[in-house]
């Protein structure tokens, strides 16, 4: 939230109640500690910066042994050249 805003609020309405967000501080969010608490094997990644956070944190994922699922349409770029790229990447 602090470099590029916070969680949209038609995102945020539909979250349970007990939600869970926090702010990263690094590109991958699996370096984050609350992730590496949880006991999931499989993860759905999306979000913005595809190029950046998404293809880091996916990398890390999956170099971690976990599986993950990225929806295409749950993903964004401010440039859509760096978008694909990242995607073919991740394939």
């Amino acid at each position: 939230p602090d470099q590029l805003g916070p969680t949209i609020h038609q995102l945020q309405e539909n979250l349970p109640e007990n939600k869970r967000i926090f702010s990263k501080s690094t590109f991958s969010a699996f370096n984050q500690d609350i992730l590496q608490s949880v006991a999931v094997k499989q993860w759905i990644v999306a979000g913005i910066e595809t190029h950046i956070c998404i293809l880091q944190t996916v990398r890390d994922l999956s170099l971690a042994g976990y599986q993950v699922v990225v929806p295409q349409d749950a993903l964004g770029s401010r440039r859509l050249g760096d978008h694909h790229s990242a995607l073919e990447e991740m394939r």
